[in-house]
């Protein structure tokens, strides 16, 4: 539950030790699993090296606010009730690097590789609204709920190269090349959405980047 705790004036607990007094639980948790790999193969005077990862994480929330809308319900002909504002956040994201690259040693050494990753999320906020059973009420439930997926993926090609000119001087260069896409949405229903004149929006971005170093 929520940390937070009523006093009265001499700094009792309204409501006991360690309680809250609110209606709804107002739970807080996270789950996060992340694995990751790295395969490395020498041939024929080359290194290869592959990493890959995957990670998931969910993230839950819930606030009571029946205090704030719950005295609003009589005016829509229900008892007053129970109101909680939810949040749950997904993010899924893979990640892959792959680099071939001359063994050291030579008077020339190079590497080469690509990578990507692709991250995709989600974020759901429902505001219900429900009599003091838990009934969801018609009409009104729920109040708002919004849902906020998103989409995120990055390409790269990279190199260089190492010139030795001797045992103390060495020359190198390099150069990466990258892309980012990203896709958003915004959607939105229940009674409180069409109140405040608020409706569905999409919207893509992408941009390009090359970076080199001397």
């Amino acid at each position: 539950d929520l940390g937070t705790i009523l006093l009265d004036a001499s700094q009792k607990p309204i409501y006991g030790d360690q309680k809250t007094g609110s209606a709804l639980a107002q739970p807080f948790y996270t789950h996060v699993d992340f694995y990751a790999g790295t395969l490395n193969w020498y041939t024929h005077g080359l290194d290869v090296t592959s990493a890959t990862s995957f990670s998931r994480t969910h993230t839950g929330s819930a606030v009571d606010d029946s205090a704030v809308y719950g005295p609003l319900y009589p005016a829509f002909g229900f008892p007053q009730g129970k109101s909680g504002a939810y949040l749950a956040l997904d993010l899924k994201k893979v990640t892959e690097e792959l680099r071939v690259a001359s063994q050291p040693g030579g008077q020339l050494e190079w590497l080469a590789g690509t990578f990507f990753t692709h991250e995709s999320s989600g974020n759901q906020q429902p505001l219900t609204a429900t009599a003091n059973d838990g009934t969801p009420l018609p009409v009104l439930d729920p109040l708002l709920a919004v849902d906020e997926p998103s989409d995120y993926r990055e390409g790269a090609l990279f190199g260089d190269l190492t010139y030795k000119l001797s045992d103390q001087f060495d020359l190198t260069g390099g150069l990466r090349y990258a892309r980012n896409w990203q896709a958003n949405s915004f959607f939105i229903t229940g009674i409180g959405a069409s109140l405040q004149g608020l409706s569905d929006s999409q919207s893509h971005s992408a941009e390009a980047v090359t970076t080199w170093m001397f």
